[in-house]
């Protein structure tokens, strides 16, 4: 039980008394004891320790009994090296006091007298440490399954893609119309919006890679990609270049200005589901149904090396944010995840009853998101290696999902025809509870510690703002910032239009060659 009390007096019902003043890290010169601890390791250092006034144990050392206005002095007004928790907020504190099984309702069973017994009950509830992720909203208009679905940059607009041979941008604000843009002569298998928002590129079973201007327009252009079927692609995060994955088993890699072909990787010998650049741009990634995923670098071409743990096709693939592993989801039901610096399988999950379609990383690199033909979504602890949520939505396969470059959203997509989206409902105090080491499942089923897995998943701390920060530097930066994006947008929108009056240019050139053919014909004949 919790009691969130402003008048109980901290000496009453307490297992040991608290007495004299609390004592500050500021005075000892010592930085904080508790930041690198995880919550509830926190909560019962703070209980035991003499020097926290606020929060005591009450009702025999069944309740922790809070007095707020005096636990926000405290506790949370402690700054620099000297804080315990990475937030501000009582609310955020309460929330994970309620997420690990205290409530402010009486319950009859007694917590833990020692640390590792309290650990050991927290750790069996703290699969529910955060709110539940939640469906936002749905959309209906495709007329069969949903390939694809990616955000833009400031998640106004989310892009699907179809088996209808259809692409359709949904806007994010209630009561907009979609745009449903037709072009391709076939299924449409990949959509992703450039890092912009400004363009989206789709491929297609029509063998073509389109680029289109999201607006009411819906112009485009086109280019014979592949001699098959278009099955990835994707833009690098400069958005300088596109790479496109085929069934012709190639990997290929484009510039986006002019759509030029820069060059190929042809070492699978299956078809290709799936290719991405690595976040730096330096290495590319593909997985194929001949059941591997390669490795290539960019500048030399060459595939440094190949991973074969799948028993099935490798459906999808990506790169931690970090850019420091990888993730692979396949038709063996399994998600695999490897570090690139030493080519070593990480993380070996079996979590799903049927075939993984899709899976993408929160952009804290703590989460991974998966979509399969079980029609459910999961959403792993990296970190902790487990699952954390399986969500029910789709009515059959889940194909497809993604999350938002936020991360405070992500979208799947199904062969129901339907565009969910869901709030991730990630408390952002969570990270805070993971920073310990924490075991991880292994390949063979052992376990090893958080310190090992931290050569692929780095856990990004919460970057707090200097106090002393110049306020108006602030609004310069962000000012600049918005700046640089407009004139990236700007930047894309020209290149997409010289890039259609190019193509209008060599239409009319052809027609003027062929008028000019023509004329010369009837002259001949006339002359005959």
């Amino acid at each position: 039980m919790m009691e969130k009390e402003q008048d109980i007096q901290p000496s009453r019902d307490r297992r040991k008394t608290k007495g004299g003043p609390p004592v500050s890290n500021e005075s000892t010169g010592k930085d904080s004891q508790f930041l690198p601890l995880c919550f509830p390791q926190k909560l019962w250092e703070m209980l035991e320790s003499d020097q926290f006034r606020s929060i005591w144990w009450s009702n025999g050392g069944k309740c922790v009994a809070i007095n707020e206005e005096l636990f926000k002095e405290e506790v949370l007004g402690r700054a620099g090296p000297q804080r315990v928790f990475n937030t501000k907020r009582i609310e955020s504190i309460i929330r994970q006091l309620n997420s690990y099984g205290f409530t402010k309702m009486q319950h009859d069973d007694q917590r833990s007298a020692s640390l590792p017994e309290f650990l050991a009950e927290e750790g069996a509830v703290s699969a529910h440490s955060q709110e539940d992720p939640t469906l936002e909203r749905h959309f209906k208009g495709h007329r069969d399954a949903v390939t694809s679905v990616d955000f833009s940059l400031n998640k106004k607009q989310l892009a699907s893609g179809s088996m209808d041979s259809c692409l359709m941008i949904w806007s994010m604000k209630p009561q907009m119309r979609a745009y449903r843009f037709v072009g391709h002569k076939d299924a449409v298998m990949c959509v992703q919006f450039s890092p912009s928002g400004h363009l989206v590129a789709s491929g297609s079973r029509d063998k073509t890679v389109r680029l289109w201007i999201p607006s009411l327009k819906g112009e485009s252009t086109v280019f014979k990609a592949h001699t098959a079927t278009v099955r990835s692609v994707s833009f690098s995060s400069d958005g300088q270049s596109i790479v496109t994955a085929s069934d012709d088993k190639t990997v290929k890699v484009w510039t986006v200005h002019r759509q030029k072909f820069l060059f190929s990787l042809s070492q699978h010998i299956n078809w290709v589901r799936c290719a991405r650049f690595s976040p730096d741009g330096r290495l590319i990634v593909s997985s194929s149904d001949d059941k591997t995923v390669k490795l290539w670098d960019k500048t030399s071409r060459e595939c440094i090396h190949s991973f074969c743990e799948h028993a099935g096709f490798v459906n999808h693939v990506d790169f931690h944010p970090s850019g420091t592993c990888i993730a692979a989801a396949g038709t063996d039901s399994t998600v695999k995840l490897w570090d690139v610096r030493m080519n070593r399988l990480l993380q070996h999950y079996q979590v799903h009853s049927s075939v993984v379609n899709s899976l993408s990383f929160h952009p804290s690199g703590n989460y991974l998101v998966t979509a399969s033909n079980d029609s459910t979504l999961k959403i792993l602890d990296l970190l902790e290696g487990r699952l954390l949520y399986t969500l029910h939505g789709h009515q059959g396969p889940a194909t497809c999902v993604a999350f938002s470059r936020s991360g405070d959203l992500f979208a799947s997509g199904g062969s129901d025809e339907q565009v969910m989206v869901w709030k991730t409902n990630f408390d952002a105090d969570y990270g805070d509870a993971l920073k310990t080491q924490k075991s991880c499942s292994t390949v063979d089923g052992s376990h090893h510690t958080g310190s090992e897995m931290d050569s692929g998943i780095h856990h990004k701390k919460t970057k707090t703002q200097d106090s002393g920060r110049n306020h108006e530097q602030q609004e310069v930066e962000a000012s600049l910032a918005n700046t640089l994006e407009h004139i990236m947008g700007q930047l894309d929108v020209l290149t997409q239009t010289v890039s259609i009056l190019e193509q209008r240019l060599t239409l009319t050139e052809d027609k003027l060659k062929e008028c000019l053919e023509n004329q010369q014909k009837i002259i001949q004949n006339k002359t005959n």
